[in-house]
C-alpha cells in the first residue's frame, strides 16, 4: 500500500520531527502496558505513526509493531529510528489510517498520537474496532491546550506565545496546515469514542516538562504543520533572525522550559 497525503500536512519535517519533537514520558508506556497486560506477545498498530515516537518505546511490549503513516519521509526517519535503536520487531506502512482493513491481521493494541484529528474519526474508530482482538483496545494521546482562534491552540508557555507571534508574520493570522489550514475538530474525541462500538473511554492525565536550548526552540517550529522551511524561502535567515530575538526577549538565558500535560484516551473491545 503507498498513498501519500495530498495535503503534504509534513513534508519537509521529518528530520525535525524525530529530533525536535518532545518525547512521550515513560510514564505513559509502563500504563499502557500495565492496563493491557503487555508481555511481548501479540502486535502493535501505530496510526498516524509519524518517525514512530508511540511505535518505537512500545517494541518491546509486542512480537511485531506496524507504524502507518502517509508521510514516506516520516517513515524513512523511523526506519532509521529503529536502526539505531536496533529494533527489529518494527514493520512500516505507507498508507491512510482510513484504509486500514483485514488484509493487516489482528492487533493487541492500536495507538494515535497527534494524529487523529487529520483523520476521518469515526471512519477509523469503525474499522479500528474490526481489526482489534477482543480484549484488545486502543489509546488517542496527545499533549492538550485551549483552543483559540483561527485554528490557533492557547499555549501555557509564554515563549510559545512569542513564537507564534512570527509565524503570524510570515504566514499570516489564520493556521496553517500543510498546503492548506487547520480546521478544529467538530466533536471533541471522548465523544466520538462513546459514539463508536467502543461505547466508552477512559482518561489517563500525565503532566511533565523539558527543558530546550534556544536552537531546539527554533527547530522543533519546522517539524510543525504550519512552518514550511521550503515555502520561506530566501526568507528564511530573516524569519530564525526574527524568531530567535522574539524567543531572547522572553528569556535572555536562552533555556527554555516546556510545559506538556499529556492525556490518553483508552478504549477497550
Amino acid at each position: 500500500m503507498n498513498m501519500t497525503d495530498e495535503r503534504k500536512l509534513f513534508k519537509g519535517t521529518a528530520y525535525y520531527y524525530a529530533k525536535y519533537r518532545a518525547k512521550y514520558p515513560t510514564k505513559f508506556f509502563e500504563h499502557i502496558a500495565k492496563i493491557f497486560h503487555l508481555d511481548g506477545k501479540g502486535r502493535l498498530l501505530d496510526l498516524g505513526c509519524g518517525t514512530g515516537q508511540i511505535t518505537l518505546p512500545f517494541a518491546r511490549y509486542f512480537a511485531e509493531v506496524v507504524g502507518l503513516d502517509t508521510e514516506q519521509e516520516m517513515l524513512d526517519e523511523a526506519v532509521q529510528e529503529a536502526k539505531e535503536d536496533k529494533i527489529k520487531n518494527a514493520k512500516w506502512i505507507c498508507d491512510k489510517a482510513e484504509n486500514i482493513n483485514a488484509a493487516l491481521g489482528v492487533f493487541h493494541l492500536i495507538t494515535m498520537g497527534k494524529s487523529f484529528h487529520w483523520m476521518n474519526r469515526k471512519a477509523v474508530l469503525q474499522k479500528s474496532y474490526e481489526i482489534l482482538e477482543k480484549g484488545g483496545g486502543l489509546v488517542i494521546a496527545g499533549p492538550t491546550a485551549a483552543p483559540g482562534k483561527d485554528g490557533w491552540r492557547v499555549d501555557e508557555d509564554n515563549w510559545r506565545e512569542a513564537r507564534k507571534k512570527v509565524v503570524k508574520k510570515y504566514f499570516g493570522e489564520k493556521r496553517r496546515a500543510g498546503s492548506g489550514f487547520y480546521q478544529e475538530p467538530g466533536e471533541r474525541f471522548e465523544t466520538l469514542l462513546v459514539q463508536s462500538p467502543f461505547g466508552y473511554c477512559e482518561e489517563w492525565v500525565y503532566k511533565y516538562t523539558r527543558s530546550m536550548t534556544l536552537d531546539e526552540t527554533v527547530n522543533e517550529i519546522y517539524s510543525t504543520s504550519y512552518v514550511s522551511r521550503e515555502e520561506l524561502g530566501d526568507k528564511l535567515s530573516d524569519f530564525e533572525h526574527d524568531m530567535r530575538e522574539a524567543l531572547l526577549q522572553i528569556e535572555p538565558s536562552g533555556s527554555f522550559v516546556e510545559h506538556i500535560t499529556l492525556q490518553a484516551l483508552i478504549a477497550r473491545k
